[in-house]
Order: structure tokens, then sequence, then C-alpha cells
């Protein structure tokens, strides 16, 4: 009787934990729609929805859902920019998004990082992070001192970062 619990038990987790970890996109209108996903471009991604191809712009849905190493990940189209979908990192009063494209020219992945504060994006890359992350940090002085004059937080460390700085701003 109690192998048979456990076995009901295990297959029911399962099921949920399928569940959850299906794919989706939520459309302008608040629908959640399940699929299959088959391909991922900045600017269209592929569903397979009852074994129909559907391709999706960014100014059509709100985000997509999508699994990565076993994970959901969640993209976004942003307010400031309805042409790319970007991977979604932190929210908060400075949020940080991912931009995940590729070189036209030899097919290479590229992230760009990009933080937004009061709806103003700011791309920040390897020669610029630390000036552009101080002017969006300055608000919070202790924060800002850590970030500038000591190795608390690295420069390739913007999720920390942008973490310190919400818990700064609550």
């Amino acid at each position: 009787m109690k192998f048979l619990f456990f076995i009901k038990l295990f297959l029911t987790s399962y099921l949920l934990t399928a569940q959850i970890q299906k794919e989706y996109y939520i459309t302008i209108k608040n629908d959640t729609i399940s699929g299959e996903f088959l391909d991922y471009h900045p600017k269209m991604v592929t569903f397979l929805v009852d074994e129909i191809k559907v391709k999706l712009k960014p100014k059509e849905i709100q985000s997509i859902f999508i699994k990565e190493n076993e994970k959901l990940v969640k993209y976004v189209t942003l307010n400031n920019d309805k042409t790319n979908f970007y991977e979604e990192a932190v929210v908060g009063p400075l949020s940080l998004y991912y931009l995940r494209t590729f070189n036209p020219y030899d097919g290479e992945k590229l992230i760009f990082s990009i933080l937004i504060k009061n709806n103003e994006m700011i791309n920040v890359n390897a020669s610029n992070s630390k000036k552009r992350i101080a002017k969006l940090i300055k608000d919070c002085p202790q924060l800002l001192k850590e970030w500038t004059q000591t190795n608390n937080y690295p420069d390739y460390d913007i999720i920390k970062i942008t973490e310190a700085y919400n818990e700064c701003k609550k």
C-alpha cells in the first residue's frame, strides 16, 4: 500500500513539474499560449502551437518563457524598444536585461547588458560600465562609494550591483 502511495506521489509531482516547465508566451491581451519553442532571434521567435508554426515579433507579445538548461527563462518586450526580445535578469528601480543576438558576419553569439532606470535604457559594455553604472547609482551614496572605491562589486558582476541598488532603494 505504501509503495502505491509513493508511486502516485512521484507521478503527481512529476506531472506537475512537467506542466510548470512548459514553454509559453503571453499575448498583448494577457492570453497565455503554451507551445514548443522552435527558434530564437532577437527580432522574432517561432513556437509550435497545435502543430502550427507561429512566428512572433516583440511588438505582438508581452513575454515568452523558454526552457534553457532545464530552467524557464523569461524574455520580454520593453516599452522603450518593441523591436527586440530581452532576457529579464533583475527587475526593480534599476532593472537589468540582456539582448542576445548574433554577429552578422560570423554568426557568433553576442550578449549586451542593458540597464533601465526611470524608463531610460543604458547600454553597458566593458569599456564604459564603471562610469555609466556610477551615474545610475549615485542616489545611493554608500553603494556608489563601494562601487568606485572597493573591489566588493567587480565590473563584470552587473547583477550583483543591480540587486544591491534595488535593496538600497527599498
